[in-house]
């Protein structure tokens, strides 16, 4: 039992640190205006535009994850 809520607790964990690293992000490097999201059309012409801040800020809660996952 103790193994099952230590694992609970680690993807809580997990995903509270994911959604905060990515609200940090939109924070610190917004979105353009106007830009829908879902249209994939329009977020790779974002992605050619994105300044390096912004890439970092797109890629660390990627990369949080699967080091949280690694551990």
């Amino acid at each position: 039992m103790r193994r099952v809520l230590g694992i609970v607790a680690g993807l809580v964990t997990g995903f509270i640190l994911i959604y905060l690293l990515e609200k940090l992000g939109h924070l610190i490097f917004p979105p353009p205006e106007g830009i829908d999201m879902m249209n994939r059309e329009e977020l790779a012409r974002i992605m050619d535009e994105i300044s390096f801040g912004g890439f970092l800020s797109v890629v660390m809660p990627g990369l949080s994850e699967h080091s949280v996952l690694l551990t």
